[in-house]
């Protein structure tokens, strides 16, 4: 069950750094890490990791992914998210990617479902320029 009071950053600095990250390698078009409860987050963590999701949902901004409204933290050069409650209604995942982050730069609707290429209809949005892009290729 969530604590209801809401996670500092200092708080939420010693939290990321005791998680462990895994390499989304699933969607290597869009470079990010995960941290999941019962894998990369210690158990004693779970709290403070619910008060995290919390606070992404609650203090941070709105974007969309593709149809999909998307709540993102910006915090200490890194972008934090999450896909919303889970069937047990924790936040079970939390995703982060370096910024520039594409995803916060959109603003608005994501990108055109019926763009040729989705990775490309989010970089016109944001404005990225071919060096950034080339920047963001060697995420990681």
């Amino acid at each position: 069950m969530m604590t209801p009071e809401t996670i500092t950053d200092d708080e939420l600095r010693a939290l990321v750094k005791a998680c462990g990250w895994r390499e989304a390698k699933s969607m290597r078009q869009w470079p990010h890490a995960y941290a999941i409860t019962g894998k990369t987050v210690p158990g004693e963590l779970y709290d403070e990791f619910q008060r995290f999701g919390k606070r992404i949902a609650e203090g941070g901004y709105v974007r969309y992914f593709y149809s999909k409204e998307v709540h993102y933290l910006d915090l200490d050069g890194y972008c934090y998210w999450h896909m919303g409650l889970s069937k047990n209604g924790d936040y079970d995942l939390i995703n982060r990617a370096k910024l520039p982050n594409i995803a916060s730069r959109v603003k608005g609707r994501g990108p055109n479902l019926d763009a040729l290429s989705p990775f490309r209809a989010v970089r016109a949005a944001a404005g990225v320029t071919d060096e950034e892009e080339e920047a963001l290729k060697r995420w990681g």
